[in-house]
């Protein structure tokens, strides 16, 4: 299940992720997407809110959490809470290493590949 804008409360401050992925009730997966009106977002900066703002502030969050996806216009990247942003890796398929979905942007080819349900719950 995705849930958009979702809140949660830590110690000190509420956070709002821009998406948060369940997966039999637990959080595995996190997708914050830049600010389409803010002229210098980029996936770097959509990377730093979830590593560094949001572990510090809702700690709690990141017990279970697998996977973290950053998105914008252009771009999407995909690795795991302690992946350094250089490794962090676009995601080029949908169903099977070597497909390709030029009609697709690589926000989608990533949102429909690496979080396929069939692929989720292997």
């Amino acid at each position: 299940m995705a849930v958009n804008q979702f809140s949660i409360t830590g110690q000190e401050k509420t956070r709002r992720l821009d998406i948060l992925l369940f997966l039999n009730g637990l959080p595995v997966g996190i997708l914050e997407l830049t600010d389409p009106t803010n002229r210098n977002a980029d996936l770097k900066t959509a990377y730093e809110q979830v590593t560094e703002k949001y572990q510090r502030d809702i700690p709690e969050l990141f017990k279970y959490t697998e996977f973290v996806a950053v998105l914008d216009m252009d771009g999407a990247k995909i690795g795991t809470l302690e992946t350094p942003w250089e490794w962090m890796s676009n995601w080029n398929y949908v169903e099977e290493e070597g497909d390709t979905r030029p009609e697709m942007t690589t926000a989608e080819v990533l949102i429909r590949g690496a979080f396929d349900t069939e692929r989720m719950t292997d």
